[in-house]
């Protein structure tokens, strides 16, 4: 959800088919673990340098959702990134 122009709020739905001898308390604290280790390299992404023209990389098949957002925004008159 976005919240301002360069901000916005994650909401994540998290599930288990394992572990169930750990509390649900145990598994959470452990997902914010995973996610704290993770956050700098979400924080430091600039959307706004994200480059519309696809021959500029090299685009492979786990870019799919990439490729189709980056045509998206070129389809709405976007020239770079999500600004």
């Amino acid at each position: 959800m976005p919240m301002t122009e360069k901000g916005c709020r994650v909401f994540m739905v998290v599930s288990r088919n394992y572990g169930f001898d750990a509390s649900n308390q145990q598994f959470k604290e452990f997902q914010d673990t995973v996610f704290a280790q993770e956050a700098w390299i979400i924080e430091t992404q600039k959307p706004e340098l994200l480059s519309l023209d696809l021959q500029a990389e090299l685009n492979h098949k786990a870019d799919v959702l990439s490729v189709v957002y980056r045509r998206w925004l070129k389809e709405l008159g976007g020239t770079v990134g999500a600004v």
